[in-house]
């Protein structure tokens, strides 16, 4: 039950006093009004608070457990910086609920120096011809499948047309191939407006690809003297991927640097 006050015309006051005062009326007004002042000046002589600074997680989103494939959470502890996965935050009745230990935990400040010592080797002037030479040849387009699937069925309905026409010279009643030939003639007006649709594959050149990675600035420079911010934004500019996989203790580092388009940084 919730009370309510009452309008002021509707309360109802003694006229004589009921009992004894404990302090009088002026006692109780003098206490009111220091009880605002102190107030008042509370308010006025408060700091202002200062905004918290954000952290740093130089590895946000960028891990995912190998148990069920989700992004790894970061949290402080103790001004160490941890990745986990809980199994209570999978969805009822999950597969991987089953072998997922209750909290999987990576400590970045293990992970991070394998990372940047991977990647100055990687950029470094010894190595980086053979690491341009390895992303030229990995290059693939993510519509291949779904472009090749629709050129063969395209293809399927092209052939079918021109059976259905060559059987029509050799004597066949055309009108008994009508519903056949509408089908394939159906197949090949919707499959071609989708095949022009997919966006053309987009390969890069070894030059073009030194030139992104030369527009990153120096990186083997950020890696080594940068602050938290810029590693994180090298990281995400080389859309830095971790899988880890907590049965063995073991992270598998993957990076896609032919969609780079940020430049970090210089270290200071």
């Amino acid at each position: 039950m919730r009370f309510r006050r009452s309008a002021p015309d509707r309360i109802v006051r003694s006229r004589t006093p009921a009992h004894p005062a404990i302090i009088s009326v002026a006692e109780f007004t003098e206490a009111q009004l220091a009880r605002r002042h102190r107030v008042n000046q509370s308010r006025v002589q408060a700091a202002p608070r200062v905004a918290r600074s954000k952290r740093a997680y130089q590895l946000r989103s960028r891990i995912r457990c190998s148990g069920c494939q989700r992004r790894m959470q970061p949290q402080a502890v103790r001004e160490v910086i941890y990745y986990r996965c809980r199994a209570r935050d999978l969805a009822p009745a999950s597969p991987a609920a089953a072998e997922h230990p209750p909290t999987v935990n990576l400590r970045e400040d293990r992970l991070v120096p394998a990372i940047d010592g991977w990647l100055a080797t990687l950029f470094d002037r010894e190595n980086l011809d053979a690491t341009v030479a390895t992303i030229v040849a990995s290059q693939h387009d993510a519509n291949d499948v779904h472009r090749e699937q629709l050129q063969q069925r395209l293809h399927a309905a092209e052939i079918s047309v021109q059976r259905h026409l060559a059987a029509i010279e050799a004597g066949v009643n055309p009108h008994s191939l009508v519903t056949a030939m509408s089908k394939a003639h159906a197949e090949k007006a919707t499959l071609e407006p989708e095949l022009q649709q997919i966006p053309k594959p987009v390969t890069l050149t070894a030059t073009e690809i030194r030139k992104l990675i030369e527009s990153l600035g120096d990186i083997r420079t950020v890696l080594r003297e940068g602050e938290p911010e810029d590693k994180e934004a090298l990281y995400r500019a080389f859309e830095l991927e971790v899988l880890y996989q907590h049965q063995h203790h073991r992270a598998t580092i993957s990076i896609s640097p032919c969609v780079v388009t940020e430049r970090v940084r210089r270290g200071t």
